[in-house]
């Protein structure tokens, strides 16, 4: 679990095998532990392996281990900033094994494992770097599912909802469960 303080730090605890706590161990931590590096943080959203935080400048700072800096389940214990998001994210919604931004003009950017089309770049192979949502534009509000229905989701601007990825069981809210 993490939270951001009122001064714009951010704290974690728990499980940390994978450094998601980002204070550069993998020791598991029982209390709240300052994540270092991190100031200016708006919010932040944890996923199984990884961490990250959206900072006030509209920059994404991540840490943990996942699809990201190196490469797939690169190991990073402390926080880093993102490569490849461009400024003015307005909101981030990490997973399990995929994480995604979302934009000041209402497009969306998603990176990590891609094998159910989580990315919604129209492919099935992993990123290490943010992609464009294909077809997605005027979104308002973001989030992402893991674990076997890997899935992401976005509110548009006139209410509409729109996801892409796994629909093996119905994560997609379309009627169309897949076996």
């Amino acid at each position: 679990s993490c939270a951001v303080l009122t001064d714009g730090k951010v704290m974690c605890w728990g499980v940390n095998e994978l450094g998601q706590l980002g204070d550069g161990t993998i020791t598991d931590r029982n209390t709240p532990v300052e994540v270092p590096g991190v100031v200016s943080a708006t919010s932040v959203s944890t996923g199984e392996p990884q961490s990250c935080a959206l900072l006030t400048d509209g920059s994404v700072m991540c840490w943990g281990s996942g699809y990201f800096g190196d490469g797939p389940y690169s190991e990073m214990r402390a926080p880093f900033d993102a490569i490849g998001i461009p400024s003015g994210v307005t909101q981030i919604a990490v997973g399990r094994l995929h994480s995604c931004a979302l934009l000041t003009d209402g497009s969306v950017m998603c990176w990590g494992s891609n094998y159910q089309g989580e990315l919604g770049d129209g492919t099935n192979i992993p990123k290490t770097v943010p992609v464009a949502t294909l077809g997605v534009a005027n979104a308002v509000n973001i989030a992402v599912g893991g674990g076997h229905g890997a899935h992401s989701c976005a509110v548009l601007s006139d209410s509409d909802i729109q996801c892409w990825g796994s629909d093996g069981q119905g994560e997609r809210g379309n009627d169309a469960l897949q076996t």
